[in-house]
């Protein structure tokens, strides 16, 4: 049954290769990324930067298919899905749910988690570290047929297959990432083994030094017995010695003590001379005291009359400065009416002078203006020098008249 499904997706792909189209490199491309070849060792992989760029450059050469190349890419790889199906139902394991083959780091896939608190794989709802071979096989199925769902989902909507390539750059990046994961562990496995080599050469070093250090002890305990079997015999000397030794010292406090009992009855007898001196001392500062203190009587009550007569005076004093404070402002007060009716005075003379050379401008004023009208001859003094000459002419002709009557 496996063999017939290969026969028929073979056939399938023949199929595709006779149908005309116009760009024969296109097709070519088109059947290297359906049948999925992979690099078989790490050598042929490329790293990952320059199969980025070569991915990305050739999503920039190829165009989106034509519909019609479309459709036939498409019913070849849903023919290829239903081929892929029935086998799903000719292998002998079901489809775990929990199969997740999403592209993840190598941190991600081989990463160490915490430690859990359940043992059991089973209990913890993992899957089996080693699978049987037809759950490999069922689960690599499933990965293919999911990887053509993609790609027949984006050649219907959009007549490309990035996804394919996508999913086979994630392939060769997940390779050449376990490549170097297997360079880095090897060399790790080698600094291990340095200093595991390491380890045993400091081993043998620190048995040949404990070795060394028990010998010293036991010198050093050999040592210890001989210094106290030379000390024990320095020890009886020196107590010998320090006996002696104390005695002179005994016998030198002794002498030491009579001396002190005798200037000690030295001075007792010092002190009791100087106790009937201070004795006669304190009778005479006594007396002293008491007539010192009498004077300070008689000086107070002399101070206090003093005192009384001292207020006393000041009062009176007080008294008088008083009286002539109201004295003084009595005075300042007339003085200030004075003053007033002198500036009252001085103020109407000042007045009347000016009133005085007031009256006689206003005289030169007032002769000056009736001059100049008079000359003039304005206001009432209009004609006047007429009237002047008839005047004048009537007393000649009278004094004419009264030298005619003569």
């Amino acid at each position: 049954m496996l063999k017939k499904s290969t026969d028929m997706f073979i056939q399938n792909l023949n199929e595709i290769s006779k149908i005309d189209v116009k760009d024969k490199k296109l097709l070519d491309l088109i059947e290297s990324e359906t049948l999925l070849k992979l690099p078989e060792s790490p050598k042929d992989i490329p790293s990952s930067k320059t199969s980025k760029d070569e991915m990305q450059n050739a999503e920039m050469k190829v165009s989106p298919f034509t519909p019609l190349e479309a459709a036939a890419i498409s019913s070849v790889l849903e023919e290829c899905l239903n081929q892929l199906a029935i086998i799903g139902f000719i292998i002998p394991a079901n489809v775990d749910p929990r199969w997740d083959d999403s592209f993840k780091t190598i941190d991600e896939t081989y990463g160490m988690p915490d430690e859990p608190e359940i043992i059991f794989r089973e209990d913890m709802g993992l899957l089996p570290i080693v699978p049987t071979k037809a759950e490999k096989l069922q689960r690599e199925r499933n990965y293919i047929s999911e990887v053509l769902k993609k790609v027949l989902h984006e050649m219907k909507n959009h007549r490309t297959f990035d996804s394919l390539q996508k999913e086979i750059y994630n392939i060769a990046k997940k390779l050449e990432d376990e490549r170097n994961l297997e360079e880095s562990a090897q060399m790790w496995l080698s600094q291990a083994e340095q200093l595991r080599e390491q380890l045993e050469s400091n081993k043998k070093a620190n048995e040949e030094d404990r070795k060394n250090t028990i010998k010293l002890a036991q010198e050093s305990d050999a040592r210890v017995d001989h210094a106290i079997f030379i000390n024990n015999g320095k020890l009886g000397y020196a107590e010998k010695w320090a006996k002696a030794r104390l005695e002179q010292q005994e016998l030198k406090l002794n002498l030491q003590n009579k001396d002190m009992l005798n200037k000690l009855s030295e001075y007792s007898k010092e002190y009791n001379a100087e106790q009937a001196v201070s004795a006669e001392t304190h009778t005479y500062l006594e007396a002293n005291i008491k007539e010192k203190e009498e004077q300070i009587d008689m000086w107070t009550k002399k101070y206090n009359e003093e005192i009384v007569e001292r207020q006393e005076e000041i009062d009176e004093l007080k008294k008088l400065i008083e009286e002539q404070k109201l004295e003084i402002e009595e005075i300042r007060t007339l003085m200030n009416k004075r003053q007033e009716f002198i500036d009252e005075c001085i103020a109407e003379e000042k007045r009347l002078k000016e009133e005085e050379k007031l009256n006689k401008a206003a005289t030169i004023i007032q002769s000056i203006w009736r001059g100049y009208m008079v000359r003039k001859q304005l206001g009432k003094y209009k004609g006047l020098w007429k009237q002047l000459k008839k005047r004048k002419r009537l007393r000649q002709k009278k004094k004419m008249k009264r030298r005619g009557k003569k």
